[in-house]
Formats: C-alpha cells, sequence, structure tokens
C-alpha cells in the first residue's frame, strides 16, 4: 500500500530491500504499508508508516519602512511545522521564527534563503526575494485599496474546490492505526467477563466526493462534511464466557454528516482558522460482524458508535481549518499589469481584514504597487496615498437592483500608487508621430501643418514636410479621483505633464521647438471585457491648460498657451492605450465570474459587480 496526497508524483523504490526509500515531491502525508516475511516460516508482519514531508506554510509579505538612505530594515515572519527551527543564511538577525534584515537604499532587489532545520537535521531550503521600490515613501499604516466580497454562489465553488481536496485526504491515515479501546464489558462470575471487545480501527472507506457546505453567518462560517456509504473496518479482541476471542467487524454507514462553526483571523496577514461546535452524526448504522460478537451486535454497534462519532469529529475539525488555511493564504497577493511596453509592474495586495456576514463574507487588503524595473533615467517618485472617506457598501443587490455573486471594489489608494509604479517603469514617457485628431479631422504632424496649428512659435523655419514629434514626460505621478463632475468614472489629475516639440531635420537628429507644462483633468472610465477577461483604461473628457517652458529665440508663446492645452486630449489616451488592456486576476482562487452585472462608482472606491 502507499498513498500520498492528491496530484503527488512520488516513487517508492528498492522495496525488496532493508532499507526501501521514499521520493516525495510535493509536501503532504504519505503512507506506507511495509511487509516482512520471516525466514524458514510461513508467518510475517505488517506495519503502517506515515510520513509528513513539509514546506513552508508561509511568509508574510516583508514589510519596511523605504527612505532614500542609508539602509531599509525589513522584517518578516516564516511558519513551518512545529519541529522546525529558521535560520536566515546571509541575514543580518532571526530570532524564532521571526526574521529581520536591512539592505541598501539604493539596491533594487536582494535575494534571500529560509532554511529549515528539523530536529534530525534534515534541512529544506526556500528562497525569496525583496524588491525595494526605489527612493518611495510608504504611508504607515497603509489604508485599504481592494475589497473583495463573495456570496453564497460563489461560496458554493470554493466548497467544490474544498471537497475535491478532502477527497485526496487519506482519513484511515489520520485515525487508523491507534491503540486498542474498550468499548464493551459485561461482568461476568468470578471476575471474569460475559462478553467484552477491545477494538483497533484499521481502515476507512467511502464512495464519491464528499459534500461540502459553507454558509457564512454573522461571525462566523458555518459548515458540514458528509460521507456517503462510510465503511469503518476493525479488529475486535475481548472475552466471551470467559474465553479469549480475535475477529474482524465493519460497521457501515449510509452517510456520516459532521457538522462545525469557524472562525478566521488575520495576524500579520497570515489567516488562521479554528473550528467549534464540531458534531458528527452518523445515519443507518449496520454492523456485519464475524462469529462471536454476532451475538452482541446490539451492544457493540451501541458502544462503538459514540467513539466513530468522536473520532470523525476530531479528524475533520484537523481537516477543515488547513483547507480553509490554505485556500486564503494562497489567493493572488499581487496583480501583475503585464504592461504591453515589456516592463512590468504590479499592484500588491495584502489582507488587513475578513468580515463574515449573512450568506458572504469580505476581505478587505491594504493596497501596493511596485515596479519590477526602473527604466533608465526615470526619476523616483513617492507614492501617492489618499485616504478613502466612503467604503462601499456592497448589499444583497447591485446599487441599479441587479443580483450578483462576487464583487471586487478598488479605491483610488490603488490606482494613485499603480500611477505612480507605472511613471517608474518609463511606459508614460512617449516619442509619439503620426497623426494629430483635431475635431474630428486627422492631421499629420509635419512642420507644415505645425505652421497651420500653432503659428508663430517657429515650425515656420523648418522644411513643411519635416517630421514633428511630442516627447512626453511626466515630471509628478497623476492623482486619481473616482468620480467626476463631466459623468466619466473617475478623474485623472495631471501636474505638469511636460510635452517637448521637435523637428526630426535628418534621420536621428531633432531640433526642439518648444517645451511646454500642462495640467489638467483627464475623464477615466474602464472597458472590461469578462471573456477574456481584461480591463482597459480609456480617456474620457479631459480640461487642460499649458504654460511654455523654453521656447526658440525670439518666441512668445503666451498668445497660443491655450489652444495648445488641448493637447492634453491628444496624449492622455495615447498614453491609457499603451498600458492596457491588463488581464484580470482570478480574486477567489477558483474562477472570476464571466457576467458583468454593473460597474459603479461609489465614493472613492470603483466597484465591479459579477456572476
Amino acid at each position: 500500500i502507499f498513498v500520498g496526497p492528491l496530484g503527488h508524483s512520488a516513487s517508492l523504490d528498492h522495496v525488496s530491500l532493508e532499507f526501501p526509500s521514499l521520493t516525495a515531491d510535493i509536501p503532504g502525508t504519505y503512507t506506507l504499508q511495509l511487509s516482512a516475511g520471516f525466514p524458514g516460516t510461513t508467518g510475517g508482519a505488517t506495519d503502517l508508516v506515515t510520513v509528513s514531508v513539509y514546506d513552508f506554510t508561509g511568509i508574510t509579505h516583508p514589510s519596511g519602512i523605504f527612505a532614500a538612505s542609508p539602509n531599509i530594515a525589513f522584517g518578516a515572519d516564516a511558519s513551518g511545522p512545529a519541529f522546525s527551527g529558521f535560520s536566515s543564511p546571509g541575514i543580518a538577525n532571526a530570532s524564532g521564527n521571526h526574521i529581520g534584515f536591512t539592505q541598501p537604499a539604493n539596491a533594487d532587489r536582494t535575494q534571500f534563503q529560509l532554511e529549515l532545520v528539523s530536529t534530525s537535521g534534515q534541512k529544506i531550503m526556500e528562497g525569496f526575494t525583496i524588491f525595494n521600490n526605489l527612493g518611495a515613501a510608504m504611508t504607515a499604516p497603509r489604508s485599504d485599496g481592494f475589497s473583495v466580497l463573495m456570496r453564497q454562489n460563489s461560496i458554493n465553488t470554493i466548497a467544490s474546490y474544498f471537497a475535491g481536496a478532502m477527497a485526496g485526504y487519506d482519513l484511515a491515515a489520520a485515525v487508523a492505526g491507534g491503540p486498542s479501546t474498550n468499548i464493551a464489558y459485561v461482568p461476568g462470575l468470578f471476575g471474569t467477563a460475559t462478553f467484552s471487545a477491545d477494538v483497533t480501527l484499521q481502515d476507512i472507506r467511502y464512495t464519491g466526493i464528499p459534500q461540502i457546505t459553507l454558509t457564512p453567518g454573522n461571525g462566523t462560517l458555518n459548515g458540514s462534511v458528509t460521507l456517503q456509504n462510510l465503511e469503518l473496518d476493525f479488529w475486535v479482541t475481548g472475552e466471551v464466557f470467559a474465553i479469549n476471542y480475535s475477529e474482524t467487524a465493519t460497521l457501515t454507514t449510509s452517510s456520516a454528516t459532521v457538522s462545525l462553526d469557524g472562525t478566521v483571523t488575520l495576524n500579520n496577514a497570515v489567516f488562521s482558522t479554528s473550528t467549534s461546535n464540531v458534531n458528527t452524526s452518523l445515519s443507518n448504522v449496520t454492523l456485519q460482524p464475524g462469529g462471536v460478537i454476532t451475538s452482541f451486535a446490539s451492544l457493540f454497534t451501541s458502544s462503538i458508535t459514540p467513539m466513530i462519532e468522536s473520532a470523525m469529529s476530531t479528524t475533520i475539525s484537523g481537516v477543515f481549518p488547513s483547507l480553509m488555511d490554505d485556500y486564503l493564504n494562497t489567493m493572488p497577493s499581487e496583480w501583475d499589469l503585464l504592461l504591453t511596453a515589456g516592463i512590468d509592474g504590479a499592484l500588491d495586495f495584502e489582507p488587513e481584514a475578513i468580515v463574515f456576514t449573512s450568506g458572504a463574507f469580505r476581505i478587505d487588503m491594504a493596497a501596493g504597487a511596485h515596479a519590477y524595473s526602473v527604466a533608465p533615467g526615470a526619476p523616483n517618485y513617492s507614492r501617492t496615498f489618499t485616504t478613502p472617506t466612503t467604503p462601499p457598501t456592497l448589499g444583497n443587490t447591485a446599487p441599479n437592483g441587479g443580483a450578483y455573486d462576487f464583487a471586487v471594489a478598488v479605491s483610488t489608494d490603488a490606482l494613485n500608487q499603480a500611477g505612480a509604479a507605472m511613471l517608474e517603469t518609463g511606459l508614460m514617457n512617449l516619442h509619439y508621430s503620426g497623426q494629430l485628431d483635431i475635431m474630428g479631422t486627422p492631421l499629420d504632424m509635419n512642420a507644415g501643418n505645425m505652421i497651420f496649428l500653432f503659428p508663430g512659435i517657429g515650425f515656420e523655419k523648418f522644411d513643411p514636410a519635416a517630421i514633428v514629434y511630442m516627447n512626453v514626460k511626466p515630471t509628478a505621478p497623476p492623482v486619481a479621483k473616482l468620480g467626476s463632475p463631466n459623468g466619466d468614472l473617475g478623474q485623472i489629475l495631471v501636474s505638469d505633464l511636460e510635452v517637448e516639440l521637435v523637428v526630426e531635420v535628418s534621420p536621428g537628429v531633432e531640433v526642439p521647438v518648444m517645451t511646454l507644462g500642462i495640467n489638467g483633468e483627464v475623464g477615466l472610465n474602464l472597458l472590461i471585457d469578462l471573456t477574456a477577461p481584461t480591463v482597459e483604461m480609456v480617456a474620457g473628457t479631459t480640461v487642460g491648460s499649458a504654460y511654455a517652458i523654453s521656447t526658440m529665440p525670439g518666441v512668445d508663446a503666451g498668445p497660443i498657451t491655450l489652444g495648445l492645452g488641448q493637447l492634453l486630449g491628444m496624449i492622455v489616451p495615447g498614453m491609457m492605450s499603451a498600458i492596457g488592456p491588463i488581464p484580470i486576476p482570478d480574486l477567489t482562487g477558483v474562477g472570476v465570474g464571466t457576467n458583468l452585472v454593473e460597474l459603479i462608482q461609489q465614493g472613492d472606491h470603483a466597484v465591479l459587480y459579477t456572476n
């Protein structure tokens, strides 16, 4: 017999030798039955061996104070099996399961390894990388940026996911092989027993996939696990009328249902589930005895049933929290924006609270963002935070009455931090030519057309056919605000957007004509394709004003700066098209909805409702 965790590809080698070897490939419990024959006899022996293979069960997102100099101090918590000890080679200090270390402020990323050492000396190592947002000033404490709410239909999908995971769990390994338990003793004459029974559980079987229900209540998660056609094999020894006997017995039930209440707490962004009020009930219990206990079947059954119910309650109450914790703690921790320019940035999620209400549960997460790579010459921008003043109300229906199963709310905090991270990638630095859309009429960007659009600033000094480029460089992060007086979903406030107009006088040679600073407001709307699924930012209403930073000698730019403010509506859509479409992550871990119910602006949040 060789049983391992669901999905394993472990191998058992050298089974005919004195020291067989197990090569495990995933963490979990592996159960082996070893058999030994005795030379010269017809007898032998078997024994069950359980091998537990551990991995790190979690490393919290390292947190620290980001500063320009001289060093950045980080702290993190690591968790693993109780017997383990942790060390952190190359890191300055470590105590217990907590690690602390520093790195120079100018290091963009540093790789570390954690080492887990068991009492036997076995070592498991796992690496992780710290990305330092160069020069960024992070607020403390961080404020909520994302909220995810799952209602009963979404939760039913999670329950199905749990059922599949539990189907691979070896219940027999959890409860079998323990010491024998006396369940019945009927005294006889002269200190002998009319009947006694000591039982040892040997195996557990059931048919099909476990049926699991999860129902959120006010502050708790109520659950049940039902196993169909549960069979339990026992080895029974004892006395009957002072004569020793031993035989096997099988207890059969049509179903076994374990009900429980679960509570989930959050500490250092790690979820931990506990259970209470665990009860097991067996339906239609029948006994298939061997010989002796047939005469005592009713007594045997009534005596062993409470023991089985207690054992099942204990086993499932240990399995359920691990399923819940594995699910919650492996939910996505970042949203890779997969920028089409090839320089990645990401939104970061760090859970701060989980709340159970009647028929739903909600997870609130802090907003963060980082750029994987900073473009050469790109300035380091401080993260921009706002404080949500109107948290979203996620009720039984969407605001306009539609029913939904899953909702996600994104605050301005997340948008602002994402914007700052995108600027570091250099993605918003544009070197643009082609055509300008002037009141619905496309015009080629050449010196001749620029004379017509912007007379008197110097384009007349060049060949009318010469190509004109706009070099766009943000000098400060944009600030996002949800809600707009123009009916857009939100606004992006642009400050000191630097635009340089240049003429290409020969291949690779560009002469600047004017450099402008532009301030303005750009409408923010989202184009969502849930069949992909992707989200794309689309510019809405734009209002801008311009001022001259530099001009050609002898040029007075004052009379035309009002018209140049209209460039904002030409530039920002190009920036947004370079960013999207962005793949939508599966925030449930088991499949994101594909039917859009509603997308609205609510307070400082944009809320997406789906089925």
